[in-house]
């Protein structure tokens, strides 16, 4: 809705409002890469890595339904163009390269291994043990990728708070500027929400993860969450009488 669309006899509001909440639900990304001389070897390995760290995750209190995985690709491996090829190596895998070159021959290479990508997401609604589950997946063989990000595990009631406060507002508005131009607000004609989801906070946007030397936080992580910020704007049109 544009104010080029409306009608000469109404009245056009933007209705805005936010509200603030505390995170109660962490979020870790997880990152399990295996490496294979086929790519069967390869995903049979990812596979089996996968549950064990799926079977550390449950056993240290976290529900099956908290923990999601992906498998995010099986990348083929060329060996790099130089004299030393030999045999494909799984822990030299990083030297390897996903494009496959040319041969002196101008025949393309064949893939001498493969590589298999699988990412897992972990719901973590009791914070005090951040520390202790980085730990835990850590030890199982899983890397942490793009650190911790924070939310709240239930955010209806908050959007609907915020939505009546944004029609409230455009409500509000409306009444002023009707009065102001020598009119009153008519009926509702249209409606449109433009967004509502949380934004980042002044400070530290979704918050984040800070390792202290502290005594006392658990595994020497304090747990800094910062603020959520649930926003909502609408586009109103009144008639006005």
């Amino acid at each position: 809705m544009t104010p080029k669309s409306l009608k000469s006899d109404g009245l056009f509001i933007i209705g805005e409002a936010s509200r603030s909440t505390t995170p109660d639900t962490a979020e870790l990304a997880l990152c399990i890469i295996t490496h294979g001389v086929t790519a069967v070897q390869a995903i049979r390995d990812s596979a089996a890595r996968v549950q064990y760290i799926g079977q550390a995750i449950v056993s240290a209190g976290i529900k099956p339904t908290d923990v999601q995985t992906n498998l995010g690709g099986v990348y083929p491996l060329y060996h790099p163009m130089s004299p030393q090829a030999g045999q494909f190596q799984v822990g030299g895998a990083d030297v390897y390269s996903h494009q496959p070159q040319l041969t002196v021959h101008g025949e393309a290479q064949s893939a001498v291994g493969y590589r298999v990508i699988t990412s897992m997401q972990i719901s973590l609604k009791e914070l005090s043990r951040l520390g202790e589950m980085i730990d835990s997946c850590a030890g199982a063989g899983a890397q942490l990728i793009g650190g911790v990000s924070f939310r709240k595990d239930n955010d209806t009631a908050i959007r609907q708070t915020v939505i009546e406060s944004a029609a409230r507002d455009a409500r509000a508005k409306g009444e002023m500027l009707a009065e102001a131009l020598g009119s009153r607000l008519g009926n509702l004609a249209a409606v449109a929400e433009e967004w509502n989801y949380p934004v980042k906070d002044s400070s530290s946007g979704f918050g984040g993860v800070l390792p202290l030397q502290s005594l006392g936080s658990a595994g020497g992580i304090a747990v800094l969450t910062g603020e959520l910020i649930f926003s909502a704007r609408l586009h109103v049109w009144y008639k006005l009488q």
